[in-house]
């Protein structure tokens, strides 16, 4: 290596850290704001990010995303001085989008500050107006970020993210079903429940909602109340990998009862209908097993075939994450960007040439 190129890769991160171009800084974020005023969604992003890992390299100091943020909003204030609140909309929609991007680029520091900004100014928003709209809106938001790291080894982090949205949104069915996800996976039936029966008031017939409902009162001993809600789920439920769960638990719990012909009765219906579900077809082998059919049991394991689709089993698909919802909330957030692209222009046009904010001049231009 160079000794040139070597001063480069030690001091790149250090010199970022000693001095800060405000007025740079301030001109590139207005840049990335007027392309994506102008309809220029991926260009806009792709200036933010260039502007930002500029500003802060990838490992900042939390002083240094501080001033970045605080210049940042000098010139989200200025554009709410000329329009109003509702220029905000596509000043999140922005950082919203970088925080998926920056996660993709392997940025964690920089997709949190993404984050961080469009979560403060959605909640900003929402408790300004006090309107139901924009606290749906924020809470819609918020619960986005908590979907993307939804996964059992960061259930916390997302079930604080979650928690956050409920906060300002105590109605948003993503956040109640990601933060009873949360719970069940560590065992927390009750709480589970509790959230699930939250949902349930949102949205009655809310399916995935009233299968763990019933699958998390089994695991407590609630077999009573978990067979009726079952039984009811079959009667209606439509969702192919909903009504395959129902099967296997309801047969699971004539099983506990020692109610064996109940049992086959029941797993035999889920076989009918499911033929190449392996997990019902295996469950009614054993329950005609334990009836002494034997024969039966091994002629019913004799009709399974490997599975050569691909699909995800039943099972698979309830106890991985769930699909909160939300592509059609973020899909409205687009649309409610797209629409206030003339605001944000209008936000903008306190930018000339050589302009900066107050903040800027005052700081001199230096970190």
């Amino acid at each position: 290596m160079g000794l040139a190129l070597a001063l480069i890769v030690v001091a790149s991160p250090l010199a970022a850290e000693r001095r800060l171009d405000v007025q740079k800084l301030e001109k590139g974020y207005v840049g990335a704001l007027d392309l994506l005023a102008k309809g220029n969604s991926d260009e806009a992003l792709d200036a933010l990010m260039a502007t930002e890992i500029e500003a802060l390299g990838t490992l900042p100091s939390t002083g240094r995303i501080d001033r970045v943020w605080r210049h940042k909003l000098s010139v989200v204030r200025k554009a709410l001085e000329l329009t109003s609140p509702e220029v905000l909309v596509p000043v999140i929609v922005l950082h919203h989008d970088a925080y998926e991007r920056y996660r993709e680029a392997n940025h964690p520091v920089l997709a949190r500050h993404a984050r961080d900004m469009a979560t403060d100014l959605a909640a900003y928003k929402a408790q300004s107006t006090k309107s139901a709209a924009d606290k749906q809106f924020a809470g819609w938001v918020i619960a986005s970020f908590g979907e993307q790291v939804l996964t059992l080894r960061t259930s916390g982090t997302s079930a604080g993210i979650l928690q956050d949205a409920l906060d300002i949104s105590p109605r948003n069915p993503a956040a109640l079903l990601g933060l009873a996800w949360a719970h069940e996976v560590h065992g927390e039936y009750e709480e589970a429940i509790a959230r699930l029966s939250q949902l349930l008031e949102v949205e009655p017939g809310h399916e995935q909602a009233r299968l763990r409902v019933a699958v998390c009162k089994r695991r407590i001993g609630e077999l009573a109340e978990s067979k009726n809600a079952l039984t009811r789920l079959l009667r209606d439920a439509t969702e192919p990998w909903i009504r395959s769960v129902a099967y296997q638990e309801l047969a699971r719990i004539f099983i506990a009862g020692e109610r064996l012909d109940a049992a086959q009765t029941i797993a035999r219906e889920g076989a009918e209908e499911f033929p190449e579900d392996q997990e019902i077809t295996i469950l009614l082998a054993s329950v005609s097993e334990r009836l002494g059919r034997l024969a039966e049991a091994d002629a019913i394991v004799g009709r399974i075939q490997p599975s050569g689709s691909g699909a995800a089993s039943a099972r698979y698909v309830y106890d991985g994450r769930p699909d909160l919802g939300l592509e059609e909330a973020r899909s409205v957030m687009h649309s409610m960007m797209n629409e206030r692209l003339d605001l944000l222009a209008t936000g903008l046009r306190w930018w000339g040439a050589g302009t900066a904010s107050e903040e800027a001049v005052a700081e001199g231009g230096e970190g």
